[in-house]
């Protein structure tokens, strides 16, 4: 299957709008960003499904739904050690 990445973050990430075809290459990609802070990325199926994750060091989530918005959606954390009693994941432009 072939997926479209996003940095919902940081759009002057060069693997904005990147196509992945190989579970390697995504692979590639997550550990690019383990130094980042906890941050959200979007990955578009060609199925018409997204899958919207939150990365973090210590907390990670996961979001799927359909491409057009409407529900129903699945959400998933993964709990991790919560600083200060919740993780804050970055979204768009600071």
């Amino acid at each position: 299957m072939t997926i479209v990445f996003f940095d919902r973050q940081d759009e002057s990430n060069p693997l904005n709008n990147a196509t992945i075809d190989q579970a390697s290459d995504l692979v590639k990609v997550f550990d690019g960003s383990q130094t980042r802070d906890p941050f959200f990325c979007e990955l578009v199926g060609e199925n018409g499904f997204n899958l919207l994750l939150g990365l973090g060091s210590t907390c990670s989530c996961a979001q799927y739904n359909r491409g057009d918005g409407s529900a129903p959606y699945l959400l998933a954390v993964l709990p991790g050690e919560i600083r200060e009693g919740q993780t804050e994941f970055l979204m768009g432009t600071p």
